[in-house]
């Protein structure tokens, strides 16, 4: 189960996010919630996914 901080961001907006960031959207993720192929494929970001998978 997801609680806290790691809940607020799994469920933020992604799509509007990558809207604002213009030409070369990227994520740093250092708490490794999201996964960075999601994000690379489906997504269009640049993702670099920090620390250990969970």
């Amino acid at each position: 189960m997801i609680q806290g901080f790691d809940a607020k961001f799994k469920n933020l907006n992604l799509k509007e996010i990558k809207a604002l960031m213009g030409e070369k959207p990227a994520i740093v993720d250092g708490r490794r919630i999201y996964n960075p192929k999601q994000f690379s494929q489906k997504l269009k970001y640049i993702a670099i996914g920090l620390g250990k998978a969970q």
